[in-house]
């Protein structure tokens, strides 16, 4: 059959005019490498041959590193931060974005998912495809929120990951907050406060090792 040739499915946000460097070899990485590399000048390196570059040659490129795993999204930017690199963010044109939104550098916002007016998305944060946000909802740094889930007046802290179709959900009179490193398990109902790091389903803990120790899939 035929191929059929890809739409233009993603945009570049906080563009520096710079090539544009993908650092590690997750899915994420590989794909975005793969979808720029038609249309502009791209390298793919690994973060261990990213800490031996020099202060010049960093200064040519703007940075990317997309993962789920959260400990590692940790360690890459401890990295970029201790390099003082410029990074990037990536947002699918299929996605829709409201008014007043923040969204933070080394970002992905996959296609068909929502983020609606006044939410934020922290640095180093991955949002999966079909995800909603709304209502002023915000994450931290370092999260990850799978496909399918939805959040709704919470406030993430920084290294959460919400499993698939997880529901975070509260009320404008009522907002909840989840703290630090927390998982939260697929298909999970979080409808108040998670105030201790931990893995939970729904507003249970089920395992005291958090999203450092143990990342869900």
């Amino acid at each position: 059959m035929p191929l059929v040739n890809a739409t233009n499915q993603f945009s570049v946000l906080h563009e520096h005019n710079l090539p544009l460097c993908f650092v590690g070899h997750s899915h994420y990485n590989s794909v975005l490498y793969d979808y720029f590399s038609k249309t502009r000048h791209c390298i793919q390196i690994t973060l261990e041959d990213l800490e031996k570059k020099s202060k010049q040659w960093l200064e040519r490129y703007q940075f990317i590193s997309l993962q789920t795993h959260v400990p590692f999204k940790v360690q890459v930017k401890e990295v970029f931060d201790r390099l003082n690199v410029k990074c990037f963010s990536v947002c699918s044109n299929f996605a829709a974005i409201g008014n007043n939104v923040s969204i933070g550098y080394n970002v992905i916002v996959e296609q068909f998912s929502s983020v609606w007016d006044d939410c934020v998305i922290g640095d180093f944060t991955t949002i999966a495809c079909n995800v909603n946000i709304a209502h002023g909802a915000s994450t931290g740094e370092c999260c990850h929120i799978s496909p399918y889930a939805h959040l709704c007046y919470v406030e993430c802290g920084d290294c959460v990951f919400v499993g698939n179709a997880a529901f975070v959900w509260a009320t404008k009179s009522l907002p909840i907050a989840v703290c630090n490193c927390v998982n939260i398990q697929a298909f999970s109902r979080v409808l108040k406060n998670i105030e201790q790091s931990g893995t939970y389903y729904s507003n249970r803990m089920v395992d005291a090792r958090t999203s450092m120790d143990l990342t869900l899939q």
